[in-house]
């Protein structure tokens, strides 16, 4: 093959790589949890038909103390742990020079242009029986 062809090859497969290794390295954002977010939102909504006549006060208020009661509780419980949270920089490091230097160590000794004749004896004592007439009689 050319030299253009393993170049080509090596900067894709090296761009590929930086992408999943910046994914890897990018810090996670802290979510909020799902159900803060609904009682803040109930909350915004009370304050909103309180203003807008739809709820006298003292409903207002009752509703009120019943969010605000249910939005600390949710917000002393223990949030879930997140996955894969810590320093994952060094891991996909690693796993990109596996990759990498998996697959072209792959191609050199299975690729490369042999037949499959030859790929098939790799595998013995099967090999015999995967080089089947379409290959030419099996030498041994």
């Amino acid at each position: 093959m050319s030299a253009l062809f393993w170049l080509a090859t090596a900067v894709l497969a090296l761009a590929l790589m930086a992408l999943v290794v910046a994914g890897l390295r990018r810090p996670r954002v802290p979510v909020e949890p799902p159900d803060l977010t609904l009682y803040r939102g109930q909350l915004d909504e009370l304050a909103r038909d309180l203003a807008a006549g739809r709820l006298a006060p003292a409903d207002h208020a009752a509703a009120r103390l019943e969010i605000e009661r249910r939005l600390l509780a949710a917000a002393g419980a223990p949030a879930p742990a997140q996955a894969g949270t810590g320093r994952r920089a060094p891991l996909a490091l690693a796993l990109a020079v596996v990759v990498l230097g998996g697959s072209y160590v792959t191609y050199f000794a299975l690729g490369g242009g042999r037949s499959g004749r030859q790929l098939c004896y790799l595998f013995r004592p099967w090999g015999a029986a995967f080089a089947g007439p379409a290959l030419g009689p099996a030498r041994r």
